[in-house]
Formats: C-alpha cells, structure tokens, sequence
C-alpha cells in the first residue's frame, strides 16, 4: 500500500481558517489457492471426488481524495462551517480458476467461477454546520449534499479465453440533515435531543457477482446493484452529574431503509451452501 498526502492552510487570521487536503493511495494483492475436494455422503459408503483445483486472485485498488474546509467562529460561542469532499475509487479484481484434467494430467480452465471484476465510485460532496448557544440552550445544525455513483463491469471468460463484460451502475443523490440539541438545567444536569441521517455503503466485495470458492463448500456472491443504506438516526439522552459520578441514559430509535442483508440458499446435491 503506498500513500501520499498533501496538507495546506490558507488563511492565517486568528481563529479563522481554510485548509486543503489531497491524498492519493493505492494498493495490490495476489492470492494463489489450490484445492484437494472430496465430498462424502453420510448414507452411501461411496464419495465423490471433486478433484483438484487452482484458484489465482490478483487485485490492485486507486483511491484519490480531495477535501477543503472553511471554519468562520461567530461570536464569543458560535461558529460557522463549509467544505468540499470528492473522492474517488477505481478497482480491478481478477479471479483466474483450473481445474486437473485426471486423464491429460493438465489442468484446464474453470469457465463457471474464472471472471474479472472492475469497479469505479466516485463521490461528491457538499456540507455545511452552524453551531451556537444562547444561554443554557446549545444547538447545531447541519447539512451535507451527496453525489455518487457506482459503474462496475462484470467480465466473464469463454472458450478461447474470450472475455465479456456486463456493465452496471448505481446512482443516487441524496441530502443528509443533521440536528443536534442540547439543554442544560440547575443541579448540573442536562439534556440531548439529536437526529441524523446516514450512509451506510456496501464494501468492494459485496458487489462482484461472481462466485468464490475459497471453502468449497460454502460459496460466496456478491450484487452489483446494492445500494447503500439509508439510515435515519433518532437519539434522547439525559445526563446528571456529581463530583465523582455521571449517570448517562439514552433512548435511541433506528430506521434503516435498503437494509443489505446476506441471503443463504439450501445446500445443493453436493452440500454447497451459496451466500449472496
């Protein structure tokens, strides 16, 4: 993994300030498997050899990132902030799978789960917080815009080592507010009332559509049409404070809309269980 990051501040006043942020990083892998499978029924004496397999995964990840932020303190508690994130993801995975021919003694190429899988996200983001208090009454509001989009293109290998690509893509916009409140009260005790809304993204992994088969008998399957959890967030708390102790209480709802959840299927004739 190699990481440059670069960091600026632009403006010196007390109290005020921009700064910039640029960071690229980048990383590769290389996964080499090799499989002896042989499956055995409880209720006949015999088993079935799957036979001896090879599994060779090669990936390598582009991550560029470009952020400013604008701070402007109001008052003698207040203050005021703006900012720009942008990022950008590009990933390549590779999955090369043989299979031994027990007759030639050569291994051949498994079509079924052999595929290349890329992948580019990129991000756009706009945000906004103003903070103040009056008196025992503290508040915070916030505001971020979002822009993205997920293309993938699913490869998969034929005869003659063809490959064909099927193009994906999810998009979406979105606006998350933020609220957070917060009242203090005699006898050093206070209360918080907060909301937000948040972003729950799939992982790489979880969107490739091919199949891995690093337990032979449990497969695995991403989506490339997931899209990401929408999640409101919906929080009470109640604080009391003495010398030496702090009781804390909290109440918290949850709703979480396009939930990703993993879906097992019932195992085949050979016992294999495939998760997606």
């Amino acid at each position: 993994m190699q990481i440059l990051e670069l960091m600026a501040s632009v403006i010196e006043k007390p109290r005020e300030e921009l700064t910039f942020n640029a960071s690229y990083s980048k990383g590769n892998n290389e996964n080499n498997q090799l499989y002896n499978t042989e499956t055995y029924f409880s209720l006949d004496p015999l088993y079935d050899p799957i036979g001896i397999t090879t599994n060779i995964g090669l990936g390598n990840d582009h991550n560029y990132n470009v952020q400013a932020d604008y701070t402007l303190p109001i008052g003698k508690a207040g203050k005021f902030e703006a900012g720009y994130r942008s990022q950008f993801r590009n990933s390549d995975n590779s999955t090369i799978a043989e299979i031994l021919n027990n007759t030639t003694g050569l291994y051949e190429m498994n079509y079924r789960v052999s595929n290349d899988f890329n992948s580019e996200e990129q991000i756009q983001a706009l945000y906004s917080n103003y903070q103040n208090q009056i008196g025992n009454f503290g508040y915070q509001l916030g505001l971020r815009g979002e822009d993205a989009a997920l293309n993938t293109n699913s490869g998969r290998y034929s005869a003659g080592n063809d490959i064909s690509y099927t193009p994906g893509k999810v998009a979406y916009t979105r606006l998350y507010p933020s609220v957070f409140l917060t009242q203090k009260f005699k006898g050093d005790q206070q209360v918080q009332v907060n909301y937000s809304r948040r972003v729950n993204r799939p992982r790489g992994w979880d969107t490739n559509p091919f199949l891995d088969i690093s337990d032979p008998l449990n497969y695995r399957q991403g989506n490339p049409n997931l899209k990401p959890e929408d999640v409101h967030a919906y929080e009470m708390a109640y604080n009391k404070f003495w010398p030496k102790v702090t009781f804390i209480s909290t109440v918290y709802f949850r709703q979480t809309n396009d939930a990703i959840q993993r879906v097992r299927s019932a195992p085949d004739e050979n016992g294999i269980v495939t998760t997606t």
